[in-house]
């Protein structure tokens, strides 16, 4: 309980919803783990734990039963009874635990106690009795937390579910008409809560960054290591118009039999193209942070000569290669040119990078969680929360012949048929067009008080404000409308 009120706290502080719904389903796996541990231990053990007391054979038996009863209960329900409320306070839902126990603790473990240990009955339960009533207590617990806990109500609780304004902001389009000429005053409800409307108006005026024409959605895909199964990858990322980057190994063209690589020929005629980015995946595919640090720099060099010489472009990403990189890898990287470099640590979230040399993607295609994520970033909205407006991003990675080895070509079909249909609400992008767009964003020069803004970029950026998107145009300067 203790260790879940704090592992929760910390996932609900960084306002990520399907991570603290992650941690909690851990936390509960950990709870039952533990729990089953303990009650075998016990329950093996019972019947010479109560041979430490000197009492007759007759009250060791009673003992025994009461024992063996709390442990089968204890089994199913302690975890249900006392890991949920702690994850309920950690969302900050405290009085609904605190009137809970408490309702419970009186009506069950005093108030069956008294019935079935008086002479309310035509029979006593005796010693019994009393731990009936515990277990009664523990199963009103388990029904009473676990039915708050996947109503959701949590989700408001803790601040990951925000209330909007009772009246709408127009909708936002752009170049179109959207807030302008209105105040916040004008818009809001009229509820006479001046803190209310002056948070309102705090967010109404800050600067969220938007995607090409406006949108607040972007999907991107990363794939290893150049395989003959990428063919057909790319057969459906072209029939559903998604982007991809595919990272590339440079010294192992020979070795068709390490999941299908393809040979020389075959991977500048795959990826020649250019509808996707290529980018380095180490010469020969070794853990970066397993060898001296300057052959780590000439794998990563060779690699990126190899690629830029072939394929006649500038080659600036990088996945590392089995997650090897360390402080001094990454610094390396920084000076040999290299913007971004991905993971396989899943960030379970949509939060743009922070770290693009430690880049964590959404999660990998085989990942459990992938349908639960997926159906929130289809079916809602960085709008839908008036406090955190940021645009957001579902990044994929893994490897293409996992489908053939698993038959489940399905899976990434779905995914991409499924975010085909919302074309007009999602950008679709390579990982580095996407580095590029955010680096450009973040490049934009404002005037002092914040009014007017400049993109040095040679491509238009788009930028949210007071309910509105504007278009930044390359090279260009524009002056928000109050």
């Amino acid at each position: 309980g203790t260790s879940s009120l704090t592992v929760i706290g910390q996932a609900v502080g960084t306002g990520d919803v399907n991570q603290t719904k992650y941690y909690m389903k851990k936390m509960f796996i950990v709870s039952y783990i533990a729990n089953a541990l303990t009650v075998a231990l016990i329950m093996g053990t019972a019947q010479w734990l109560v041979l430490l007391y000197d009492y007759p054979d007759s009250t060791r038996q009673i003992a025994l039963n009461c024992l063996y009863m709390c442990l089968a209960f204890q089994f199913v329900t302690y975890p249900l009874s006392f890991t949920t409320p702690a994850i309920l306070k950690a969302t900050s839902d405290v009085k609904y635990v605190m009137f809970a126990a408490i309702g419970s603790m009186i009506l069950m473990r005093v108030g069956v106690c008294f019935v079935l240990t008086t002479d309310m009955l035509p029979f006593k339960m005796g010693a019994m009795g009393f731990w009936i009533a515990m277990c009664a207590d523990w199963v009103a617990r388990s029904i009473l937390f676990m039915s708050r806990l996947l109503s959701g109500r949590w989700k408001k609780s803790s601040g990951l579910l925000k209330e909007v304004p009772a009246v709408p902001i127009p909708a936002a389009t752009v170049g179109g008409e959207g807030a302008e000429g209105l105040t916040v005053e004008e818009s809001a409800p009229k509820t006479g809560k001046k803190r209310r409307t002056a948070m309102f108006r705090q967010m109404f005026e800050e600067k969220y960054m938007r995607f090409p024409e406006g949108k607040a959605k972007a999907a991107t895909f990363s794939y290893d290591d150049g395989v003959k199964s990428d063919l057909r990858l790319l057969k459906i990322f072209a029939k559903y118009g998604v982007k991809a980057t595919f990272n590339l190994n440079s010294l192992l063209f020979d070795c068709e039999n390490w999941h299908g690589r393809m040979n020389e020929k075959e991977t500048f005629n795959a990826f020649s193209g250019g509808a996707h980015e290529i980018a380095l995946h180490g010469a020969r595919h070794i853990f970066l942070n397993k060898v001296p640090l300057p052959e780590a720099i000439n794998e990563v060099v060779q690699n990126r000569l190899y690629l830029e010489n072939k394929f006649g472009r500038i080659v600036r990403g990088m996945a590392y290669a089995y997650n090897g990189y360390s402080d001094e890898i990454v610094s390396a990287l920084k000076s040999l040119g290299v913007t971004y470099a991905r993971t396989t640590e899943p960030s379970y979230s949509f939060a743009i990078p922070a770290d693009w040399l430690r880049l964590k993607p959404t999660c990998h295609h085989a990942d459990p969680q992938l349908g639960e994520l997926l159906n929130t970033f289809l079916t809602a909205s960085p709008a839908d929360d008036f406090k955190q407006r940021e645009p957001w991003l579902l990044y994929i990675w893994g490897h293409s012949y996992e489908f053939d080895d698993n038959d489940n070509w399905n899976v990434i079909e779905n995914v991409c048929s499924n975010l085909a249909k919302r074309k007009d609400e999602i950008w679709f992008a390579t990982n580095g067009e996407i580095y590029d767009y955010v680096l450009a964003y973040n490049n934009l020069v404002y005037s002092l008080d914040g009014e007017m803004v400049f993109n040095p970029a040679h491509f238009p950026v788009f930028i949210e404000i007071r309910g509105k998107v504007y278009e930044i145009p390359a090279g260009s300067s524009v002056l928000f409308g109050k």
